[in-house]
């Protein structure tokens, strides 16, 4: 009988790995490159402001076309035990804005336009702007999808949520484009190999069901060099709509190269 530890063994390390999240990143991963995304597990970066060398999960990048370039952060938490319960609000229709429902979409295409100075005029906003139908195919603006406000943790069980919330911003204040001279578009996501609910009130009943995609709402001070507030939508996909997140994402890549009028190559 060895008397080698459990976890220097192949059966233990077996279920190590059995255990944590290394097979949901493998099937993330996987799913990335069918969909011909140049994927990197355990992408490194540096946190500039603490000096130190951290990770994201995977890194998935796309270089469309010419001065383009996007990239998925993505963080994987997997969980057995427990689940994430949001609390959601929907998205006001863009005609009667300013309401909070619409408050980090719009920051979202802000932001964007920002990135592609130089290809996209503040002509090119207004006009996409006015076209309400079109504005839709880009999903932080589809007004289907939840917006997450909170996330509920059941008690004694690790909050993997907001854990996985920090590494992913962390990682897109510091990851710079890949591609010197593109304009970089910068999606983060975190995948989820467990149940997720969604809640919200109806009067004075609690609303509860099911949920497999919603876009949680946050903020982060100082992104790169500025010290202003940026505000995020992150995706929340639970793994098994995994594949049909990534059509929706095609979908928002198709609709900036038509929103920054460049032709490819």
């Amino acid at each position: 009988m060895s008397n080698e530890p459990h976890d220097m063994t192949i059966e233990g390390m077996k279920e190590i790995i059995m255990k944590s999240g290394y097979l949901l990143e493998i099937d993330v991963a996987e799913a990335l490159r069918k969909d011909e995304w140049l994927v990197f597990s355990q992408y490194p970066y540096v946190d500039r402001k603490e000096g130190k060398t951290r990770f994201v999960d995977i890194r998935a990048m796309k270089h469309v076309f010419p001065k383009f370039s996007f990239s998925l952060l993505i963080q994987c938490k997997k969980a057995s035990h427990h689940g994430w319960a949001f609390s959601t609000i929907g998205k006001t229709p863009i005609g009667k804005m300013p309401r909070i429902e619409v408050q980090a979409p719009m920051a979202r295409l802000s932001h964007l336009s920002m990135q592609l100075r130089g290809i996209v005029t503040f002509e090119n906003l207004s006009e996409v702007l006015k076209n309400v139908e079109s504005l839709t195919r880009f999903h932080p603006m589809n007004p289907q999808t939840r917006i997450g406000t909170s996330c509920c943790i059941p008690p004694n069980h690790h909050d993997d949520f907001h854990e996985a919330m920090l590494q992913v911003l962390n990682s897109l204040r510091w990851i710079e484009s890949p591609f010197p001279g593109t304009s970089h578009i910068v999606f983060p996501v975190i995948v989820f190999d467990g149940p997720m609910w969604e809640f919200h009130k109806e009067e004075s009943e609690l609303k509860i069901g099911n949920i497999e995609y919603l876009q949680y709402l946050t903020a982060m001070f100082g992104m790169s060099d500025q010290e202003n507030e940026n505000q995020f939508l992150i995706d929340v996909v639970r793994f098994p709509f995994f594949e049909g997140f990534l059509r929706i994402v095609n979908g928002s890549i198709q609709w900036l190269k038509e929103f920054a009028k460049v032709e490819e190559k």
